[in-house]
């Protein structure tokens, strides 16, 4: 398990303990490693605490980079040389980029 690097103040709890103010990190972002090598776009932001004693934290995924590259790539051979083979794989690699685009679009 590795923690997500995030953005925004350092801490998302602000409290009062015998007269002291106190600040705290008390959310984290635990994710494993296959999870973050799919989503490695993943952003975490610490939002202000307006409305209460704790941060808000804003989750956001843009497309997963590495399959548009990969697709990007299987279009390019493909194209470089028009066989059955590279077709079938440029074809498999846009199914994929789809299929995380439906995740990430379930996921929110």
């Amino acid at each position: 398990m590795q923690e997500m690097n995030f953005t925004g103040s350092l801490y998302t709890w602000l409290g009062t303990r015998n007269g002291t103010t106190v600040f705290k990190r008390i959310y984290k972002i635990l994710v494993n490693l296959a999870w973050f090598k799919r989503f490695a776009s993943f952003q975490v932001q610490h939002l202000g605490k307006e409305l209460s004693d704790h941060s808000l934290l804003l989750f956001g995924i843009r497309s997963d980079d590495r399959l548009q590259r990969d697709v990007e790539v299987s279009q390019h051979n493909f194209e470089a040389e028009p066989s059955i083979s590279n077709h079938e794989q440029y074809h498999l690699k846009q199914a994929d980029l789809l299929k995380c685009l439906k995740q990430e679009e379930i996921f929110w």
